[in-house]
This record gives structure tokens, C-alpha cells and sequence, in this order.
């Protein structure tokens, strides 16, 4: 976990567009797989609970491999409450280490769409 943003929305029919991005890196052997998802809360809404699933999966295929993704998701809470969007990610296969937001170049964004 090391991005999060709050947000309030104003009615229950409210979306919520999530914009995030993030640098990776994975250092020392090829094979590692790292899994980037998104937390409303506590609800993991890409499900990457030890199975393929997520909003981006990269299985490295060469030794200390650095790429870029982003995620944009809209996201229905359903709620007047304050909700936090949280950024996070594992490894999930492979020996070396993976680190997210090198270069401290991450971000997450997120707008209310009023229905």
C-alpha cells in the first residue's frame, strides 16, 4: 500500500473514477509476477486474492525489467460516506523483489461523476 485518496460522494447514485499510475520494477531474476489492484475500503475490487485476476498483471521475463501501467476504473460505492481508494500490489510468483512507484513517480486521482 502507498497510494490513497479520500473522497465523499454527494448521493448514492454518485460513480467514482479512479485514475492511477504507477512506475515497476522488478530486480535480481526473471519469473517474478507482480499484481497491481485497487481497495475501496476493504473491498479489493480486482479480486487479485492469489489467482491471475487484477487490473494489471506483468510477469517479468528478464532480470531487473522497469515498466510503467495505469488503471482507470469506475467504481459504484453506493454510499454518502467517505470512502478510500487505495493503490496496492504483491508478488505473486517468482524469487527476486518487485517495488512499485520508483522514481516516486505514482499518482492516484479520483473524480465523482454525478448520475
Amino acid at each position: 500500500t502507498w497510494l490513497t485518496v479520500n473522497i465523499t460522494p454527494t448521493t448514492t447514485s454518485s460513480k467514482i473514477l479512479i485514475l492511477a499510475s504507477s512506475g515497476r520494477n522488478d530486480s535480481a531474476t526473471s519469473g517474478n509476477v507482480i499484481q497491481f489492484t485497487l481497495f475501496r475500503d476493504s473491498t479489493d475490487l480486482g479480486n487479485t486474492d492469489g489467482g491471475a485476476d487484477g487490473f494489471f498483471t506483468h510477469r517479468n521475463e528478464s532480470a531487473n525489467a522497469q515498466g510503467h501501467f495505469t488503471i482507470n476504473y469506475l467504481d459504484s460505492p453506493s454510499s454518502t460516506s467517505e470512502v478510500t481508494y487505495t493503490l496496492q500490489f504483491k508478488q505473486n510468483g517468482g524469487t527476486g523483489t518487485v517495488y512499485a512507484n520508483n522514481a516516486g513517480k505514482g499518482s492516484i486521482q479520483v473524480m465523482e461523476v454525478l448520475a
